[in-house]
């Protein structure tokens, strides 16, 4: 039988899949299921939990533009293992005609946007 300690960090892992998953569904409900690209659908079935224990989850979001001549950016995001809790995700932006100082900037303030939010779940907010 697995030890309490063994036991509680597959329950924590259970907990942090949880999360990323739980973020990922409601950047879909926000969004739009088209809007959101998970590179792996089979991570998100049930019995792929062990494997999503200890793999990025990446997706692709597209976030429109509040701007009608400006194209949409397309976040490409990795959620780690021990997001939100002790991992920040990774992110970098795509933007068709977006100069690469200009994506260079954005991919700045998503990562102090991320170090500021360590700890709490942060994809929604970077898409504003």
């Amino acid at each position: 039988s697995p030890s309490p300690q063994a036991m509680g960090m597959r329950r924590r892992g259970c907990n942090l899949c949880c999360a990323r998953l739980e973020e990922l569904e409601a950047l879909r409900a926000i969004f739009g299921e088209e809007s959101v690209e998970v590179e792996d659908d089979r991570l998100l079935e049930p019995e792929a939990a062990a494997e999503l224990a200890i793999l990025d989850l990446c997706f692709r979001l597209q976030v429109p533009s509040e701007v009608d001549a400006v194209p949409p950016a397309t976040l490409c995001v990795a959620l780690p293992p021990g997001y939100p809790e002790a991992a920040r995700p990774a992110v970098r932006v795509e933007c068709d005609g977006a100069r690469r100082v200009d994506l260079d900037v954005m991919a700045a303030a998503l990562k102090a946007l991320a170090d500021e939010r360590a700890g709490e779940v942060c994809v929604y907010d970077m898409c504003q």
